[in-house]
C-alpha cells in the first residue's frame, strides 16, 4: 500500500526517479515527512533564478584535467555525443564519467554549493548534497550549445555545476556578425525575462538551479572541455 500512495503523492514519473536512486519505499516515505509538507516547502522555490561563479584553485583545476583524462582511458570509457540533443557544431566527444570519478573533486564543487546555500538563506533546514551525474564535453571551432536546462530530475537534481577544464582564451573574441564567440548564456524570468552573459575561462565554476534555460554561442578556433554536475539535495537526517 506504501507504493500505492507515494505514486498518488508523487506521480509516477517523480516515483521512479526516486528508486532509480536507490531508495526503499520507507526511505521516500521518511524523506517527504522530512520535507515538512512537500518539496517546494523546504526546496529552492523555482520562481528564483540565479548564477554564482568561482575560481577553482590552479593545482586542484590541474588535477582535475588530469584525473578526467585517465580515467577515460584506465576505463575504456566510450563516447556519447551521438546520445546528446543540446549540442551542435564541431563537437569532438562526451563522456560520462559516473562512478570512476575523483570524488575529492566533487566535494570542492559540493562546498562552493553550501556556500552559496548559506549565504542566500535558500532552505530552511539541513541538508545534504549527492553526485548524481557528472560528465566531461569537448568542443572545438563552431561547436555550441542550444538552449536547454537540466531540470529533468525535479525535485532531486537541484544544483547544476559547469567546470570550464580549458577554453580558447580569456579575452571574447567578436566573431563576423559582432556576436562574442563561446560565450556561456543564461536566461533570467524574474520580473521582465533577460538573458544574461558569462565570459568563459580556465578554472571558472558556474552554479545554478537546474531549471535555468542556458547555451553557449559558437565557439571560435580553439579546443573547449568543461566538466558538468548534477548535484541532489536531500533533507539530512539528523
Amino acid at each position: 500500500m506504501i507504493k500505492e500512495a507515494l505514486i498518488e503523492n508523487l506521480g509516477q514519473e517523480n516515483y521512479d526517479l526516486f528508486k532509480s536512486h536507490g531508495l526503499s519505499d520507507k526511505e521516500i516515505k521518511y524523506n517527504i515527512q522530512k520535507m515538512s509538507g512537500g518539496f517546494q516547502s523546504v526546496l529552492m522555490p523555482r520562481e528564483v533564478d540565479w548564477m554564482r561563479a568561482f575560481q577553482m584553485p590552479d593545482d586542484l583545476l590541474e588535477r582535475t584535467k588530469q584525473s578526467i583524462n585517465d580515467q577515460i582511458v584506465k576505463y575504456d570509457i566510450k563516447d556519447q555525443k551521438e546520445h546528446t540533443s543540446s549540442m551542435g557544431g564541431n563537437l569532438i566527444a562526451q563522456y560520462g564519467l559516473g562512478g570512476h570519478f575523483d570524488m575529492e573533486i566533487f566535494d570542492w564543487v559540493k562546498h562552493q554549493c553550501l556556500q552559496v546555500i548559506i549565504e542566500e538563506n535558500l532552505v530552511g533546514e539541513p541538508v545534504e548534497l549527492k553526485l548524481l551525474d557528472v560528465w566531461t564535453v569537448i568542443g572545438k571551432e563552431g561547436s555550441y550549445h542550444l538552449p536547454h536546462s537540466h531540470g529533468r530530475d525535479w525535485p532531486i537534481d537541484m544544483f547544476s555545476a559547469t567546470v570550464y577544464l580549458t577554453h580558447r582564451g580569456d579575452e571574447p573574441v567578436p566573431s563576423e556578425n559582432g556576436d562574442f564567440e563561446g560565450i556561456f548564456y543564461w536566461i533570467s524570468k524574474d520580473g521582465d525575462p533577460s538573458v544574461n552573459y558569462v565570459l568563459p575561462e580556465p578554472g571558472k565554476v558556474l552554479i545554478y538551479p537546474n531549471w535555468i534555460v542556458h547555451g553557449t554561442t559558437p565557439q571560435g578556433p580553439g579546443t573547449r572541455q568543461t566538466l558538468n554536475f548534477s548535484i541532489g539535495m536531500f533533507p539530512k537526517k539528523l
